[in-house]
């Protein structure tokens, strides 16, 4: 019974000593995975700054071209307007040639009647 109970404390003994060394497996493994997800942890804030820099040089770029929309706008009425006032411009340049053109036709016709002087009315 003695020899059993030496075998069974050094059976004992054993599996204790293994599973000290593998907690101290486990804990070294906990340590890894622990400084394995802090740099993960830095990476991810990083990347996430990242992220957030460019969105926000992309609202910028979005507001520029909603701006540069809005610019463009104007220009095109402004030039619709300038177009209106030229083109009228240009109906009352051709009324005016049109119509000094019947004068000068109507003082060039051969058999174009000059006026009569009108006889002065009695009293006068």
């Amino acid at each position: 019974m003695a020899v059993y109970t030496v075998r069974l404390l050094r059976t004992a003994q054993e599996k204790l000593e293994q599973a000290g060394v593998l907690m101290e497996r486990m804990q070294e493994q906990m340590q890894s995975t622990v400084s394995e997800s802090q740099r993960f942890m830095e990476r991810s804030s990083v990347l996430l700054q990242d992220v957030q820099t460019k969105l926000r040089a992309l609202d910028r770029l979005f507001a520029a071209m909603d701006s540069a929309g809005e610019a463009a706008a104007r220009v095109s009425r402004s030039i619709q307007a300038i177009s209106k006032s030229v083109e009228d411009s240009v109906l009352e340049a051709r009324k005016a040639v049109h119509s000094d053109q019947e004068t000068v036709n109507d003082l060039t016709q051969p058999n174009h009647r000059r006026h009569e002087p009108v006889a002065p009315l009695a009293g006068e």
